[in-house]
């Protein structure tokens, strides 16, 4: 297949097939074509929120320490391809880390897309023939990961958890080098639990045994991790949060300090120190276990780096526009309280687009009290939701603002924002799906 059919074929998949919540295939599908996932060190991630950023620092970091570091982050915001990245250990990613340019992954190529889905569906035929199931596309994605891992010659990768933890494809990984947890809160309740401490006990079944654990301290979730590091004895480090205090923030980064030493990042949002604070428990655990390239400097260089897209991420200054997936209670919640830490008493114009098995509810709650006027888009594929569902739900909540518009799509809500709202911050938020829309609306990327 070519790149575009590789495509076609791998959303033809995700479109007809769901998980059967096991490891089964996903487990035959690696092993047929020669275990990859053991074939690389691997620092994996589970959490709600935050997975996306301390992924970023942590690949940051190592990348300006001079080591060669894969990234598997899903799902994509601006392009297929930025689920599967190469942080090249090149020299001028040291001088690249200033207060105007990022370090700059590069990409999948199309070429290694379609030889390795090629690759994966003619594999999955033959399980097929044979018994087994038909890997999800998240499962097929996921071993292509570590194929290319292994192919690239990386030396550690960081690989994002999907929905969950211990049935998650990304738990195929036999002995991760680091488990990290970032912020655990109530999504996907349907397949993890109804309460925080059921949701986490299924994130933390990514732990092996003897593996290194780093996390965010959440009380309600404390018990729960220490007796599954206890039975799998695990090391448990927790970011020190009384350790943590902000020199500065605004909306485009942040100066902190932690365990006494200034740092910088160049991502906005409030909770991104904890986050940055979180990254560098990781790569200090990470200097103990031989990664002795890691230095003050590289640390301080390859945070200044560091950035991730879709998260709190201005995409145009005149006019404003910030997009967010903001895609859960907890994530609303820190969207909010970064708008009003930088935004004081403004209202805001938002356009928001969510999916049916989100609670799009709560999420609305928290958000439309900031709103001047509410933009509301469609969003598609079988988990899509009608805008109309948006409004209906705010009109009957008393929480619609009085400035209203039911646009279908994206392309329509923005033209109708940029607009009516002269002078006025359009925040685009919800789904990641809405967003790339926006960004090639703004200079365009992949």
């Amino acid at each position: 297949m070519n790149y575009r059919e590789a495509r076609e074929y791998i959303e033809a998949v995700q479109e007809k097939l769901g998980s059967d919540y096991s490891l089964r295939d996903v487990m035959e599908l690696a092993r047929r074509v020669g275990h990859p996932e053991r074939a690389v060190k691997v620092i994996h991630i589970a959490g709600t929120n935050g997975k996306g950023s301390v992924g970023t620092y942590i690949a940051g970091i190592l990348a300006a320490s001079g080591y060669l570091v894969g990234r598997y982050a899903s799902p994509a915001v601006y392009g297929y391809r930025e689920q599967f990245m190469l942080l090249q250990k090149v020299e001028e990613n040291l001088a690249a880390c200033n207060e105007s340019e990022s370090i700059k992954p590069v990409l999948v190529s199309e070429q290694e897309v379609a030889e390795n889905i090629t690759r994966l569906k003619d594999v999955c035929g033959e399980m097929l023939a044979e018994g087994f199931g038909q890997p999800t596309a998240f499962e097929m994605e996921t071993v292509m990961a570590f194929l290319l891992f292994e192919a690239w010659k990386v030396d550690i990768a960081i690989v994002e958890c999907g929905l969950g933890g211990r049935l998650d494809a990304t738990n195929i990984i036999p002995e991760p080098l680091l488990c990290v947890f970032t912020a655990i809160s109530r999504d996907h309740m349907k397949f993890l639990g109804n309460t925080v401490q059921e949701i986490a006990k299924e994130k933390y079944g990514i732990i092996q045994e003897g593996t290194e654990v780093v996390s965010k301290y959440q009380p309600e979730c404390d018990a729960v991790l220490r007796e599954v590091c206890d039975e799998k004895k695990a090391g448990l480090t927790y970011m020190d949060g009384m350790e943590l205090r902000e020199e500065s923030l605004s909306e485009e980064g942040a100066a902190f300090w932690y365990k006494n030493t200034l740092y910088q990042i160049k991502q906005g949002g409030i909770f991104q120190p904890e986050n940055a604070a979180l990254s560098l428990e990781a790569v200090w655990k990470l200097k103990e276990k031989g990664f002795s390239q890691v230095t003050g400097e590289s640390i301080q260089k390859g945070l200044l780096g560091s950035q991730w897209q879709g998260r709190f991420e201005i995409v145009s200054h005149c006019p404003f526009v910030l997009v967010d997936g903001a895609h859960n209670e907890e994530a609303a919640e820190r969207l909010r309280k970064s708008l009003e830490v930088y935004f004081p008493k403004e209202k805001f114009a938002f356009i928001m687009g969510m999916l049916r098995d989100k609670e799009y509810e709560k999420v609305l709650s928290v958000l439309l009290p900031l709103a001047d006027t509410f933009y509301a888009v469609d969003t598609q594929g079988k988990r899509g939701l009608s805008g109309s569902v948006l409004l209906e739900y705010a009109k009957r909540n008393g929480i619609l603002p009085e400035k209203t518009s039911d646009c279908g799509g994206m392309k329509n809500a923005l033209t109708k924002a940029l607009k009516e709202n002269s002078g006025r911050k359009i925040i685009v938020c919800g789904s990641l799906s809405i967003l790339r829309e926006v960004q090639e609306n703004f200079g365009g990327k992949q």
